[in-house]
């Protein structure tokens, strides 16, 4: 078999002699013996004679497909399994029985048999529960067998498309064993393991390993023996830098027959020829360990070597395990590859530079029937998920030592499936050939670009793409459409950047790992659009001086209206200032004192973001009429307020001849009234509460229209001097005590004290403007109607219907328009 834990193809078909005419226990024996020193082939044959004899010896078929197992050959182990298995038994021979069946599910997964394997299992799994000396361990690796089989009767049927595999032909592969192919730019560089005149016989004996070399279809041998490996197993290779120096396997056997390996390193004399050949010292190789499957790798900067051993400390069987190189050539302890390692063998280690993965084979996962290639992405020495290199490069069979070139188009592996060239046909058994495995490296990436807000392609915009690793980068312009169409490589990391005038530039990262089924990536790519600079001035219309003290408002145009965002005074001739959005509408009006309120209305639809918008507003300068109409203007409303059935009637119940004046005096020195009925019964925090509105109504509201009316007045008169007119809309209000008729014509006399107001200011100033029409006065009283609900109306309840603030906000007058 290809007895992996110790690198080699170990055929020692000379330690037995197989002799015709021996006894049947003889033939038994001597089978015996050749497992005992895994001459497989042997005994095969000296077992294979007694079933030609005595073909229902259930024992023997067991052992018979031990061996074949063993030596690879499986349809044959397969067949004595099914008979044994099938055997009706009881007592000793029925424990046999049942662990052929379990031998026979894992010949089947090995053959890629799943659904018979799944049922060999299964039937294991049922009997053993109730066979003691069947230990629980084979029944829990039977339950991890069968997970096995239907996992990999899922993954058989999606096979990746990207890459072909081919065997190399005769060229490099004999019926023996070929492995271990290291490529580099030109060449192929190999193990081996065959027979001097490529011939074999029962008693031929097995040239050790060699290392070749395969250029152009030309196969040579390189590291040739010396006194340091001669009658030694010389395999891998793995080389520093230029090929300057070479680590590699040199491999001996013990007194035992059993082989054991060690690292050398040798220095290059010519292309093909390395001299000054040593043994690497401790701690790579140790005394009574294996040291094997060197592979140098470069990781951010630091040179590793990688290598297999069963030393202690390992995780189980044979473990990957890695040390750092020294400049000056030493090599610091190893250290075991934990996040990687499993309880069962774990070998070949392949790293890969350019993208930092390492690939290897292992038994310990979850596999198709024997070793499955794996691989894992170092990233700040930390190793990331281990992924299965999915079929059809795993088999059921064992593939092992792939590696691939630097642009990862093409790899290569050792492996023994249908398709590799067999030592003896008659088996259909043995050995290991290489394979190429051709790649379509690359992946169709698809991005598309979009504008984040509208959501419209993006044309124009510009893509550089870095490669992770190697920070290789690339700059592409989608001139005439939104749509990037990229070749991009496999178990790579990239970064994409996408950028365009006006809009923020965006990064994303695409990962091309664990995508091997995958043949396009699409990415759609949203920029978002930069604001734009708005820069706005106000200039005099006149003469396009530069204004100040000006107070802006921005409104935008939305649902057939303009609403305001913001308002922002400039105190001197700076320009405004503020982010506004591409493809809006937007209206600045400005405005100053003494000057009518300038506009202007714009668009940004055909502006670039994060460009400045200059925008200029004029004002014009107002005539004294228009700064005093505008001053009246701004004033407006004034609201007046009147003491519980204030004025009282006289005479006539709609006319008063009290002024409003005379009345607000008297309405404010009963403040101290409706503090007391306001406060009656509270305490504490409710009675400061309640003074405090009070206190507010009288000297805020109350005060402020009072004062308000007598700089209205005057406003007003200095515009009629101008020989302007004016007509003043006047309301009154009522709260909701006494009736309504009543309450109409208390809010007339309300409205008559405030025009008596008028007519007595100033000495009658504003009386002649009244006289000859160019003062008009036009009232309306609404009474109660329009007080507001939950007033109080009762007579009895004086606190809440004459004394309370909102009663009295309701008795008011307001100066609301002059036109």
């Amino acid at each position: 078999m290809f007895d992996i834990k110790y690198i080699i193809t170990l055929l020692l078909v000379n330690l037995t002699m197989i002799v015709s005419g021996q006894t049947i226990r003889q033939l038994e024996k001597a089978g015996d013996l050749a497992m005992t020193y895994k001459d497989y082939y042997a005994a095969i044959t000296h077992y294979g004679e007694i079933l030609s004899m005595k073909n229902e010896r259930l024992d023997i078929h067991y052992k018979y497909a031990l061996a074949a197992n063993s030596f690879n050959a499986f349809e044959i182990a397969e067949k004595s399994l099914l008979k044994v298995s099938a055997a009706k038994v009881d007592g000793t021979l029925r424990s046999d029985k049942i662990r052929a069946k379990y031998l026979l599910g894992d010949t089947q997964k090995k053959l890629g048999k799943y659904n018979e394997a799944i049922e060999s299992f299964r039937e294991f799994i049922r009997e053993a529960v109730t066979d003691v000396p069947v230990n629980q361990e084979l029944i829990n690796d039977a339950t991890k067998h069968l997970e096995d089989c239907e996992w990999a009767n899922e993954i058989s049927q999606a096979q990746d498309n990207y890459y072909e595999i081919i065997h190399m032909g005769d060229e490099v592969n004999t019926p023996f064993t070929e492995f271990a192919p290291v490529p580099d730019q030109q060449n192929l560089y190999f193990s081996t393991l065959r027979y001097p005149d490529d011939s074999y016989t029962r008693n031929r004996i097995l040239s050790f390993s060699k290392v070749l070399k395969e250029k152009n279809g030309v196969v040579s041998t390189i590291l040739l023996d010396n006194e340091t490996t001669t009658d030694k197993h010389i395999a891998h290779t793995s080389f520093y830098g230029e090929h300057s120096r070479v680590i590699f396997t040199v491999c001996g056997y013990s007194n035992q027959g059993l082989i054991s390996c060690n690292l050398y390193t040798a220095t290059a004399i010519s292309d093909d020829s390395w001299g000054n050949i040593v043994r690497l010292p401790e701690p790579v190789n140790l005394t009574n360990t294996t040291s094997t499957q060197p592979n140098l790798a470069n990781i951010d900067g630091i040179n590793y070597l990688f290598f297999v051993s069963d030393r202690e400390g390992g995780a189980g069987g044979l473990d990957i395990w890695r040390s750092k190189l020294n400049l000056d050539g030493t090599v610091e302890n190893p250290e075991n590859l934990h996040d990687i390692n499993t309880e069962e063998d774990d070998i070949s280690p392949f790293f890969h530079t350019n993208t930092n993965t390492l690939y290897f084979s292992s038994e310990g996962y979850q596999n198709m029937g024997g070793f499955d290639v794996y691989h894992t992405r170092v990233d700040n020495d930390q190793w990331g998920k281990i992924n299965h290199f999915g079929t059809p490069l795993n088999t059921s069979y064992d593939d092992v030592y792939f590696s691939i070139n630097d642009d990862e188009s093409v790899g290569y592996i050792s492996t023994n499936r249908p398709g590799s060239k067999y030592l003896i046909d008659s088996l259909a058994a043995c050995c290991y050939d290489l394979f190429r495995v051709d790649f379509e490296s690359q992946l169709d990436l698809i991005a598309r670009v979009f504008d984040e807000e509208t959501k419209d392609p993006i044309i124009g915009s510009l893509l550089k793409i870095t490669e992770q690793i190697t920070s290789d980068s690339e700059q592409i312009t989608g001139n005439t459409s939104h749509v990037f169409d990229i070749d991009v490589y496999r178990n790579r990391i990239y970064e994409l950047t996408f950028s365009k005038a006006g809009y923020e530039s965006k990064v994303i990262e695409v990962s091309t790992q664990e995508l091997d089924r995958m043949e396009r990536i699409e990415k759609d790519v949203n920029l978002k659009p930069l604001p734009i600079n708005l820069l706005a001035n106000s200039f005099d219309q006149a003469d396009l001086a530069a204004l100040d003290n000006i107070t802006y408002t921005i409104a935008e145009w939305q649902n057939e209206s303009w609403i305001p965002l913001k308002t922002v005074q400039i105190e001197d001739v700076s320009a405004l200032e503020l982010l506004i959005e591409k493809d809006k509408r937007y209206r600045i009006t400005a405005v100053k004192d003494e000057y009518k309120n300038g506009i202007a209305e714009f668009d940004t639809y055909n502006t670039i973001g994060g460009t400045n918008k200059v925008v200029r507003v004029l004002l014009a300068k107002m005539t004294r009429s228009e700064v005093l109409k505008k001053g009246i203007d701004d004033f407006l409303p004034v609201p007046l307020y009147f003491d519980n059935n204030q004025p009282a009637v006289v005479d006539i119940p709609s006319i008063s001849y009290q002024s409003y004046g005379e009345l607000a005096e008297a309405y404010y020195a009963r403040k101290p009234k409706f503090t007391q009925v306001n406060t009656v019964g509270l305490s504490g925090e409710e009675r400061t509460i309640a003074g405090g509105e009070v206190e507010n109504f009288f000297d805020n509201e109350m005060i402020y229209g009072k004062e308000s009316l007598d700089v209205f007045c005057s406003s007003l008169f200095q515009y009629l001097a101008l020989d302007n007119t004016a007509e003043i809309m006047i309301q009154g209000y009522t709260s909701p005590l006494a009736d309504i008729n009543y309450n109409l014509d208390l809010g007339k006399r309300r409205i008559s004290s405030i025009r008596n107001h008028i007519d007595r200011w100033n000495e009658g100033a504003l009386l002649p403007y009244m006289q000859n029409g160019a003062l008009k006065i036009t009232i309306k009283s609404f009474g109660e109607s329009t007080a507001r609900p939950g007033i109080s109306d009762n007579p009895m309840d004086q606190k809440n219907s004459i004394f309370s603030i909102d009663a009295s906000r309701e008795r008011r007058v307001e100066i609301i328009e002059v036109k």
